[in-house]
């Protein structure tokens, strides 16, 4: 008789044992699941950096490392839209037998310095994704204006570059100029839209005083 009272007493006792241990398990689980809550923020933040970072790595490497400006802007250009010829070279800019330029390239904040004879200016410019085009206007620019312009620019040249289109590197402004490595027909539809803003733009240091 004490024997079965025995082992009543101590069946109730293991079921009260097992049921503690099944409470305190399911409560360790819980702060184990809100740590994991906790966690998935920083790890979505922390992709969004990785990935903006490499972005501006990207951008940066294109913008200023891999591409040679110097190089690049050398050699016989044509005002778009027209068969006129502008030569560059290693310091001189010809847009016409007595018109030379004189110039020094600012890589990093994508300028030229002008001068001729006793002017002097300052032009923005700005090569297509393929560095087959290429654009100018007439005026200072500040390293951070330059990069901004660039930024918005480039991403819609991307997207544009996506689709199988090449993107213009025209940069806004009143006296700009736009050219190409290859002459066009002046009656063509390249010259609707660009030829007729050159206006001054053929020399465009002329409003620069000395």
């Amino acid at each position: 008789m004490d024997s079965r009272n025995q082992q009543r007493a101590d069946a109730r006792s293991s079921a009260r044992t097992g049921g503690a241990s099944s409470r305190d398990r399911g409560g360790a689980s819980r702060p184990s699941s809100a740590k994991k809550r906790r966690k998935w923020p920083f790890v979505v933040a922390g992709g969004v950096v990785l990935v903006v970072a490499a972005v501006v790595v990207a951008f940066s490497c294109w913008r200023w490392t891999f591409a040679n400006d110097a190089q690049n802007i050398q050699g016989t250009w044509y005002i778009a839209g027209t068969q006129k010829t502008v030569d560059v070279t290693a310091d001189g800019i010809k847009l016409a037998d007595d018109v030379t330029y004189s110039y020094t390239i600012d890589e990093g904040a994508k300028t030229l310095s002008l001068s001729f004879g006793n002017m002097e200016g300052e032009a923005r410019y700005r090569f297509s994704l393929d560095r087959q085009t290429l654009a100018l206007r007439d005026g200072e620019t500040t390293w951070g204006n330059s990069l901004s312009e660039d930024i918005s620019w480039t991403i819609a040249a991307l997207g544009r570059a996506i689709q199988g289109e090449q993107a213009s590197p025209e940069l806004s402004g009143d006296s700009t100029m736009v050219l190409t490595r290859t002459p066009q027909d002046s009656s063509s539809e390249a010259s609707s839209g660009t030829a007729a803003s050159q206006g001054t733009a053929s020399q465009p240091v002329a409003s620069q005083g000395a």
